[in-house]
């Protein structure tokens, strides 16, 4: 197992592939053949209705953090309504989706998984509660919004993470994880 925790001030400012805005990369694997990653997470906040930019061959999960929602509508697929904090979203990034906003400009959290290689399971942890997550994964991420969090397992002393700090951690124990506190998002990601 090895874990690390990335602040906000080492995530990456980049430009959408669309040219339309910009992105906050918190943290991103490589593929093995260098060419792409294999994983990526990352916040953006849009500012107008607009088409999303072409993910082809990458699987998204995107979930609203902040504003006051949006709709994403899909080239030959049924529309998502997103209106209430960490609603999400999971789609093909290449079936050409757009958004609506709903009022406004709004931040969401955006993780991207390379299709038939892994895979992510997101989950949102409510406030100030105590929470138990069964972990049988490759990866774990915790990030949580608002509030420090306490972290903890079997084999990983308690540590507190601060509010918008990323725990990255590899091989984690395949054991139960404890987390005090709230809101966080929770991303297990799986080799496919």
């Amino acid at each position: 197992m090895y874990w690390q925790v990335l602040s906000p001030d080492t995530y990456a400012d980049v430009p959408w592939k669309n040219g339309q805005g910009r992105t906050l990369e918190l943290c991103a694997q490589a593929h093995a053949e260098g060419r792409s990653n294999l994983w990526r997470v990352s916040m953006a906040t849009v500012a107008m209705n607009g088409a999303f930019s072409d993910f082809s061959g990458y699987t998204r999960t995107l979930l609203l953090s902040a504003g006051q929602g949006m709709t994403l509508h899909y080239h030959g697929a049924s529309d998502d309504v997103l209106s209430e904090r960490f609603a999400a979203a999971h789609f093909d990034g290449g079936c050409g989706t757009s958004a609506t906003l709903h009022g406004g400009a709004i931040t969401d959290l955006n993780v991207m998984t390379k299709t038939g290689y892994c895979s992510a399971k997101v989950l949102t942890l409510g406030a100030q509660q105590a929470h138990v997550i069964d972990v049988d994964t490759d990866w774990l991420l915790l990030l949580p919004f608002d509030n420090a969090v306490d972290v903890c397992a079997e084999s990983f002393s308690k540590q507190t993470l601060g509010a918008m700090h990323l725990l990255k951690v590899t091989q984690p124990a395949r054991a139960p994880w404890r987390v005090q506190g709230g809101p966080v998002v929770c991303i297990q990601i799986q080799l496919d």
